[in-house]
């Protein structure tokens, strides 16, 4: 559910640096604010998970339709839980997604999984790192876990969910706790640095506005 300020931003061509900021950064959480109504669950869970990481609160960001009540990487822009109203299945509710921002622990977590693979060793990859907690999928046909993996971390991304199953995250205690209290997923994903966050999401602005001027949406 596209809201009407983004829209209008969208539509007065506003700098795309300013609707990132004003909308992904600054704006209201729609899942803490409108579904669970209670917005200070999101400070207390992004207190909690900046104390377990030691990096500032400000640079853990509720992001996708968590954020903005619809996915914008989706063609279709899925409003927020839409397959849950259809299923009523737990496994169905949408995932609070988290951004993490800090060049320092994406440097720290990258050279664990260095060491961890072997200095990413090709046989250490080929018997570890071929299925885990998210993907299962052995077929032939589709992109290798650490083919996944390093895509988006050329992107400056750090994807938890290609990972090696082996390797743990530094995010997990509070993560689980979390999960358990919303009774939802939550996914992390570890940026660099803010200007590819900024990237990502601006990409994925671009293409609502495109929609938006031929009438698709």
């Amino acid at each position: 559910m596209l809201s009407t300020s983004l829209k209008q931003d969208l539509i007065s061509e506003k700098d795309m640096e300013v609707i990132f900021q004003r909308h992904i950064i600054e704006g209201e959480s729609f899942y803490f604010n409108n579904i669970l109504n209670e917005p200070e669950k999101e400070f207390e869970l992004r207190r909690e998970l900046s104390r377990e990481l030691r990096i500032s609160i400000r640079d853990t960001i509720i992001v996708g339709s968590a954020k903005i009540g619809f996915s914008i990487k989706t063609h279709n822009f899925i409003d927020f839980d839409s397959r849950f109203k259809k299923t009523s299945q737990r496994k169905h509710k949408s995932d609070i997604d988290i951004a993490i921002v800090s060049q320092q622990l994406f440097d720290e977590l990258s050279e664990q999984l260095y060491k961890f693979t072997r200095h990413y060793d090709r046989d250490w990859i080929n018997e570890n790192w071929r299925i885990n907690n998210y993907y299962s999928s052995l077929d032939p046909t589709k992109p290798k876990l650490p083919d996944n993996f390093f895509y988006y971390y050329a992107k400056g991304w750090f994807r938890p969910d290609y990972l090696p199953e082996s390797f743990p995250p530094p995010w997990k205690e509070t993560v689980s706790k979390w999960r358990d209290i919303l009774r939802r997923k939550i996914s992390i994903g570890l940026y660099r640095d803010w200007k590819h966050l900024k990237n990502y999401q601006t990409d994925h602005l671009e293409k609502i506005k495109y929609k938006i001027k031929e009438m698709e949406i």
